[in-house]
Parts: C-alpha cells; structure tokens; sequence
C-alpha cells in the first residue's frame, strides 16, 4: 500500500506530461498502477496489450488462468472519458469479461459489462485521482482491481454488491419524493393523527381531520391532484337522487380515489338517499346500514386493520376518536381522512357482500 500511495502521488504531479498522448498516458499512469496492484506488465499472458479478436481490440486485457478477467481501455490524460465507453462494454459483454475500465490515468470508470441494465448503469465505481484523496484511490484500487482479489473472485462480488447498492440508493431517491406528495396530498391516518394531537398539547383544541389534510396539503406546497374529465361511470350527469350535481360512484375495484378538500353533501346506499355533511358521518351511516343488511357477517369488520392502527374494536380504547356504530356493540375509529375513510366504507361493503357499486356519493 505505500508504494502504491506512492504512485499515485506521482502520477497525480505528472498531469502534464501524462496529457502529451496515449502512449504516455499508458506507461506513464497505466501501467505502473496495474504494478502495484499485482499485475505483472511485462508477462504478456497476464497483461496482454492491444488484445483483440474478431476485428476489436481492447489496450490492456488482464489474465488470469488463460482466461480474461478485465479489459482496460485507456485515452489520453487531457480525453474525456464520456462517449467511449459504449465500445469497451459491448466488446467486452461479447467476450463475456466481467470486469471493464475505462480510463486516461486520472479518472478510472469501472463496469460490470456482463450484467443487466443500460450501459450508463453497468458503471459501479469512479475513481478520481485529482478529487479523491490517495488513501481512499489506494483503497478502492486495491478492493476491485487488485490481482489477488480478481482472482479470489471477491473483486466481482464486491462490485456486484456496490452497484446494487447504487441501485437502491437511486430507486429511493426517486421514489421518496413522489411518496412525500402522496402523503401529503392524500395524507396518512397517522400523519395526520401525530399532527392533531401535537397541535392539541400546545394549544388544548384538537383540530379536526380535515383541516389538517388540509394544512398539509395546502402549506406544504403539494400541487392539488390534477383536473380529469369525469368519466359517464364516474360522474352521471343526473340522477333521480341528486339532481344537477356530480355524484361520485365506488369504482369496481377496491381503491377511493383522493376525497382530500371535498365535503360530502348525500350519499346514496343500497337505492335510499341519506343527507350527511361530514366524512365521519358517512362512514356511520355505511356501517349502520351494512350491519343492518347482514348482521352475521358484519362482526368481519374487526378483521380490517392498517400497519399501525386497529379501524374497529368493541373496545373504545383501541381506537382514535371512536364512534359507536348503531344497533352494534362495535365502534369505528373516525380520526381518519376522507379518502381513507371512503376506503373504509368500500372495506366495509366487501366484508358484508355488498357490491362497491351500491354507493354514491355527492361532494
């Protein structure tokens, strides 16, 4: 390791000479760190330079056993890596070589040119000899291109291990931006109760659900869910229940849509109109009216629980802001959002045998 740190070092204070062409980037940058990681440059069977086959060729083509283990493709010190490492990758997934680099004796592009995914995500690791301290070119040299660990095979499966990494990393980063607009524009039970009983401790008022899906949704800065046109299955122009005004009808599949900022004006359930004006209401009379369309099979509803919290328990307890369901021993927690509420209705209806389509409800 200090010899190698040693190289590099020299190698970082070469810049310009290693800059004057290809060849001296080679001998001047290459080949000396391939050295000191255990390749020998001047045995031809394990260091192969201008390796090719099939009218391609490669700079170096590292050995091992008579087989290949890496290809090295090198471009001048002053030569941006960008745009050359399509032909490196392909040539080498032809060849089935596992391991690729990419380099101009500063910065050193490593790939996995055999496995899945685009080119530009085969890369697993960059090596910066300019940005990156000696101690840390050292470490990475050492774990992914030394001799020895190409040969042990740990080399690859450290690789591997890194990209898929990267992998996640990436797929996190994108996914939680998009989860955070969700919540907050269709916000979760328990955001939204952590956030009521905060307010409650400082000021004694307990808000109510809907104004904080409101704040959230609205001082956040969330974009309000975008405009469609109303589908015939969606929103009928008129119904002998709710003349003029859109009525919005349970989709076939279990799935409430987003209700956040609406209040209910009447749901219509099993053909009879009922008049609510909150989101707790509806859920009270659906329950009501469930129980009383299959009582034996309307004790399935304390079967329906989330990840955190218990929707409804003989126990008043158990839940948050209970509410007794009439002509029941049972209670429905109520310190919900409106979509997730309308989501419990549709639980509801599915435990009992109703269809979805029984419900509608104008906002």
């Amino acid at each position: 390791m200090p010899e190698l740190l040693k190289t590099l070092e020299r190698v970082r204070g070469s810049e310009r000479e290693l800059g004057l062409h290809e060849t001296a980037t080679r001998q001047g940058a290459v080949l000396p760190i391939l050295a000191e990681l255990g390749w020998n440059p001047y045995d031809l069977s394990e260091v192969a330079p201008e390796y090719g086959l099939a009218g391609r060729r490669v700079d170096y083509c590292l050995r091992l056993a008579g087989q290949n283990a890496v290809f090295v493709e090198v471009k001048r010190t002053t030569e941006e890596l960008v745009g050359h490492q399509r032909q490196l990758l392909e040539y080498a997934f032809e060849q089935g070589v596992p391991l690729a680099v990419l380099t101009n004796g500063l910065q050193w592009w490593l790939y996995l040119p055999t496995e899945s995914g685009p080119w530009e995500e085969r890369k697993f690791l960059s090596i910066d000899l300019r940005e990156q301290s000696a101690d840390q070119v050292a470490a990475s040299f050492t774990k992914f291109l030394g001799r020895d660990v190409i040969a042990l095979g740990s080399a690859l499966a450290d690789a591997r291990s890194l990209r898929e990494s990267h992998k996640r990393t990436q797929v996190i980063a994108d996914a939680l931006p998009r989860a955070w607009e969700r919540l907050l524009s269709e916000p979760d039970d328990l955001l939204i109760e952590i956030l009521m009983e905060r307010t409650e401790s400082m000021c004694a008022y307990r808000p109510d659900t809907e104004s904080v899906a409101a704040f959230l949704r609205f001082n956040l800065r969330v974009p309000a869910p975008t405009a469609v046109a109303p589908s015939r299955h969606e929103f009928p122009a008129r119904t002998p229940l709710t003349p003029g005004y859109p009525t919005r009808r349970t989709p076939a599949v279990v799935g409430a849509g987003n209700y956040t900022g609406s209040k209910p004006k009447s749901i219509s359930l099993f053909g009879q109109e009922h008049y609510v004006d909150t989101w707790v209401a509806v859920l009270i009379v659906v329950c009501a009216a469930a129980r009383n369309l299959a009582p034996e099979r309307f004790e399935q509803v304390l079967s329906l629980r989330g990840s955190l919290r218990i929707y409804f328990s003989r126990q008043p307890r158990d839940l948050v802001m209970p509410r007794l369901i009439p002509g029941s021993d049972i209670y429905a927690a109520t310190s919900m959002s409106a979509s997730a509420i309308v989501q419990r209705c549709y639980d509801v209806l599915q435990k009992v045998g109703a269809s979805p389509d029984s419900l509608l409800i104008r906002t």
